[in-house]
């Protein structure tokens, strides 16, 4: 089964992608990664919006400056398209315990 996006909802999240894979390739750039190793443990953190119904970049950081608990994560680099991200988010829901 594949992943259903509106035309709205594919121009959303192909600008986050587009987004995260510019800001991936300057967090590593500040980290000093190499293709085959990433030091830079960095995560974007996002809230999902059920009025919306749209997962809502928060913040990008490295887990230990994380203050709260979000929805879902994306770990840094990342590369991809509306559709892996939107799959992506999903696949990471945080779950609440």
């Amino acid at each position: 089964m594949g992943i259903t996006l509106t035309k709205k909802q594919q121009a959303y999240y192909q600008g986050i992608a587009d987004h995260l894979e510019n800001r991936s390739e300057s967090i590593c750039k500040d980290n000093d990664c190499t293709e085959d190793q990433h030091n830079c443990n960095s995560f974007a953190y996002f809230d999902y919006d059920k009025e919306i119904e749209l997962y809502t970049l928060q913040t990008i950081c490295i887990s230990d400056f994380c203050q709260r608990v979000y929805d879902s994560l994306i770990g840094l680099p990342f590369s991809g398209n509306a559709f892996d991200l939107f799959n992506e988010l999903e696949s990471n829901l945080i779950e609440e315990d």
